[in-house]
């Protein structure tokens, strides 16, 4: 404080400030995928009449910009998701020429695409609802099965349908761990993951 009346930030040990804020950009510059932008913090002295408007002025101004690490894992698993849920929908509509009830399934999978691109947890809970059906209806065909041929395929249909829950489930475990700017920052930035390294 000085006078009682200025609250200064960083600016009391300025190489220590410096040397803090050279070491956390070059550790966010291994995690930016190209096109990204990160942003150059300015220590500054701030008018405020009392500390605990200081608190509320810096928090306001730490508003995330930039992709964290969790983040960036987070866009992955979106995009993966995503990829799934289109193969999944493709695979469903083939199913559909046997069976009109797979029809009423389509929406579950509809609602995955958009949870995953949205970043929306309560929208992705009836794709795994889908994942669980589909994982169910494989270990049925694969103890139907009465062939070797026939075990091959709908074993390898079987791990699949398991993979791409395991995907969505940590997807979901992500989600939970990201704060409220972190995901606003995700659905500013739909194409994180795609220069980024692949899980």
């Amino acid at each position: 404080l000085r006078g009682g009346s200025r609250v200064c930030v960083a600016e009391t040990d300025e190489e220590v400030a410096r040397r803090i804020q050279q070491e956390e950009y070059a550790i966010s510059r291994a995690y930016e995928p190209t096109g990204v932008t990160f942003p150059v913090v300015i220590a500054r002295s701030i008018e405020v009449n009392d500390s605990e408007a200081a608190v509320t002025i810096l928090a306001q101004q730490s508003t995330l910009g930039y992709a964290t690490p969790l983040s960036i894992l987070a866009s992955q698993l979106s995009r993966a998701v995503r990829i799934f849920s289109i193969v999944d929908l493709i695979f469903l509509i083939f199913w559909s020429l046997y069976s009109l009830f797979v029809i009423f399934l389509i929406p579950l999978i509809v609602f995955g695409y958009l949870g995953a691109k949205h970043y929306k947890r309560c929208r992705i809970y009836g794709y795994i609802f889908y994942l669980v059906l589909a994982v169910l209806f494989r270990v049925l065909l694969l103890l139907a099965s009465g062939s070797l041929f026939a075990v091959f395929l709908n074993g390898i249909g079987l791990f699949i349908e398991l993979y791409i829950f395991t995907i969505t489930m940590k997807f979901m475990r992500v989600l939970a761990m990201l704060s409220e700017d972190e995901i606003s920052y995700l659905r500013q930035n739909p194409n994180l993951a795609r220069n980024s390294a692949f899980w």
